[in-house]
Order: structure tokens, then C-alpha cells, then sequence
């Protein structure tokens, strides 16, 4: 690891901020587990981040940031040295929307030019159609936003935000802080998020605890015998486990057959203001605060000042970040070795949160954890964020949301 730089100042915006801290309160090591089996180096000496991101379609506004944001890490980590003494370079292509996906062009022309590491794309949908070509040309992906349990990647697929397992397990948690001996009743969906979520719902708060679960199919009209079911329950609690345009109808029918607001329980997957009353909550992944993420806003305002989403803009980062540390851990840039790597730099070792830091921490011999703007990460051997902060919101008479409380899961 002789490669390996300590971090040096950077420039503009980001020199002001924590993003390229180099300190950190002296922690003891907790070694991170050692891969049994290593790969045969495949890289060429410079790694070459790709981003197939939106920029067209119905979810273009939240592809700017990501890419604003891919750009802020890679200038923070070649102004520490880049990785293995060289600097690091991206590239960036449209991944469209399900009207007109653009990802499979976009990641043959990647490909083509020798992609070491994707990150995004930010939707399941786009995943799905990734996959298949990173799995074949051997490309780890480091999806930003999809949290499809459904997607495979055949150890290929990381995840930088938390998937639907963990929806489940957050409102169980948030139903039980507030009533430990509460049951619940479950109105999911038939497709592969809810099923998740019910699976980790259950398992959370306790199967026998779980006194109805009703399925509301994809696109039925009438919601009415699935309510009556979960209301004839007599459940201390009712969770709506849908997708968004489906929720509407059942709170409203809940509502109608008299079950409180605050009785009823939506995942993230509902969108503020569906059909809502008084009292309903709303468990979904914290927002990130704090002056890290003030931090890379301003980085990420540094490379496009029209950026107004920031929403997948710490997931970008951190995928970046993690890559990058990945190849450094592994010596080697290329895709296997990145691969292979990325569970061990995010989980069990010394907790770093700057790639200077964590270069740092790897030069006294250290194992690190790398946590990220977005969360302590913990990607584990599925690819998967092992562990989030959750926030609960709660429904007031005008329709709006406020934060009632937190949990943390995993």
C-alpha cells in the first residue's frame, strides 16, 4: 500500500468543509472480515468511474445532483492522492425513464471505454436492465436509489440507500415504541417491494402479532373486501404496504369504516397529501442533515449552480467514495477487485467519513468503515445497506407532514 497519500487540503468550496477532513478522536481497530477467496487484478492502473443517471425523462430533475455530486467526490479524492497514485476520472450517461430507457445504449458506450465501476442507476426499473450487461462484462453497479428487493446482481448490485427489508422492520419498530403489546394488520401489495416489506413488518413486530394480512392486487378498483377484512381484525394497528397510487383509495376506505388516523401506518412508498387524514404516519428514510451534507450541497452547487433536487445527491457521493476506497483496499481498480472490496470498506473496522480520513486510517494498517454522507452505510454481502435512520411523520387536519419521531433499524 506504499501508493496510498495522506489527505492534502482542497480547493474552492470544499476546502472549507468536512468533506476532505483528515481527523478524526483516536478509535481502537475492529479488524473487517477478510475475503476468503481473492481475484486476479484486472485493472489498468486508473480508475474510471461510470454514472448512467437521469437526464431525460420524468425523473431527469433528480439526475444533476448525482452527477454534481459524482464529480464532488472525485475531485476530493484526487486531491488526496487519487487512488493508487492516479487520478481519478468519470463518465456520464443518460439512463431515460421507463418510457424511453436509454440505459442499455448508455452502459455499451461505457463499457466500450472501459469502465471500471457504474454508479446509479437511481430507479429499480432501470436496474433490471442494467444488469444483465454489468453482470455479463463483469461492471460492479452501484445503484443510488433502487430499492427493489427483486434486484439481483449476482454480486455485482450495491445499494447506497436502504432497500424495502428495512421499511418493514422501521415502522415495526416505530409501532412498538409507541405500544409494545401492540397487533397490526397488514394491506399489502402483490408486487415484490410490498412483499418485503411484509415480510420484515412480521418478522419485526412478531408473527403472532400479525393478526390480518390482506393482499389489494395491482390496479383493483375495489378496495372494500380487503378493508373489511383488516378492519374485522380489530388490529391495534393497520399498515398500508403499497405502491403510491394505490394508497389513496385504501385510506380513504379506512377512514370511512372508522379507523383512526393514527391507527393507520404508511410505508415510504406513499406519497404526502395521498388521500390522507389526521393522525396517519408516514415511516420512511431520514433526510440527511447535518454540516456534512451542507457540505456537499455546496460542492455539488460548485459544479452545476442550477441544481434545486438534491435527493439522490449523498447516495451518488458515498458510491463514489466507497469505490474509490474499494479499489484502494484491493490495490487493484479493476471491477472484481472493487466488488469484492465494497462490503468490507463500509462495515466492521474504524470509522472514517472523508476519503482522506479513511486513507489515513488504512496507512497505520487500520481496517476502515467508511460512513457516508447518507448514513452508516454497512453494505453487507448482498449488496445491501444493512442498517438506516428512519423518520416518522405524522399527518396534520390540513393535509401536511410533520416529524414526530425517529427510529433506527438493522
Amino acid at each position: 500500500m506504499s501508493t496510498i497519500r495522506t489527505c492534502v487540503p482542497l480547493l474552492a468550496v470544499l476546502a472549507v468543509v468536512v468533506l476532505s477532513s483528515c481527523t478524526a478522536a483516536p478509535v481502537q481497530p475492529t479488524p473487517s472480515p477478510t475475503p476468503t477467496v481473492d481475484v486476479a487484478p484486472s485493472g489498468d492502473g486508473t480508475l474510471l468511474i461510470g454514472t448512467i443517471l437521469p437526464a431525460t425523462g420524468t425523473s431527469a430533475a433528480l439526475g444533476p445532483a448525482q452527477v454534481a455530486a459524482v464529480e464532488a467526490a472525485v475531485r476530493e479524492i484526487n486531491a488526496a492522492g487519487g487512488v493508487l497514485g492516479a487520478r481519478v476520472e468519470a463518465l456520464h450517461r443518460d439512463s431515460g425513464d421507463a418510457a424511453a430507457p436509454r440505459v442499455v445504449e448508455s452502459f455499451a458506450d461505457l463499457a466500450a471505454r472501459g469502465v471500471d465501476v457504474i454508479v446509479g442507476p437511481s430507479d429499480a426499473t432501470s436496474a433490471a436492465l442494467l444488469l444483465p450487461q454489468a453482470t455479463a462484462a463483469g461492471i460492479p453497479v452501484i445503484a443510488t436509489g433502487a430499492t427493489d428487493p427483486a434486484a439481483e446482481g449476482a454480486g455485482l448490485l450495491f445499494r447506497t440507500s436502504p432497500s424495502a427489508e428495512l421499511d418493514g422492520a422501521a415502522i415495526a419498530a416505530a409501532i412498538l415504541a409507541e405500544n409494545a403489546d401492540a397487533t397490526v394488520a397488514v394491506l399489502h401489495g402483490d408486487d415484490t417491494t410490498s412483499s418485503a416489506v411484509l415480510a420484515s413488518l412480521t418478522s419485526g413486530i412478531g408473527g403472532d402479532a400479525v393478526v390480518a394480512a390482506e393482499v389489494v392486487p395491482s390496479g383493483a378498483a375495489d378496495v372494500a373486501s380487503a378493508v373489511t377484512a383488516v378492519v374485522g381484525a380489530g388490529a391495534d394497528a393497520v399498515v398500508v404496504a403499497l405502491p403510491a397510487g394505490q394508497v389513496e383509495a385504501v385510506v380513504s376506505a379506512l377512514d370511512a369504516a372508522g379507523v383512526s388516523g393514527s391507527g393507520i401506518w404508511l410505508t415510504a412508498s406513499a406519497a404526502a397529501g395521498d388521500g390522507v387524514v389526521d393522525g396517519v404516519r408516514i415511516v420512511r428514510a431520514a433526510t440527511p442533515t447535518g454540516e456534512r451534507v451542507d457540505a456537499l450541497r455546496a460542492a455539488v452547487l460548485a459544479s452545476d449552480p442550477a441544481v434545486t433536487d438534491f435527493t439522490l445527491a449523498a447516495p451518488a457521493y458515498d458510491a463514489t467514495i466507497a469505490a474509490a476506497l474499494a479499489a484502494s483496499v484491493a490495490g487493484d481498480d479493476g471491477g472484481a477487485s472493487i466488488a469484492q472490496r465494497l462490503p468490507g470498506v463500509t462495515a466492521d473496522g474504524v470509522p472514517c467519513t472523508s476519503y482522506g480520513q479513511c486513507l489515513a486510517a488504512l496507512a497505520d494498517g487500520q481496517d476502515i468503515d467508511y460512513d457516508g454522507v447518507s448514513g452508516a452505510l454497512g453494505i453487507d454481502d448482498a449488496g445491501r445497506v444493512s442498517a438506516a435512520g428512519y423518520e416518522v411523520l405524522t399527518a396534520a387536519v390540513d393535509g401536511s407532514f410533520s416529524a414526530t419521531g425517529t427510529v433506527t433499524v438493522g
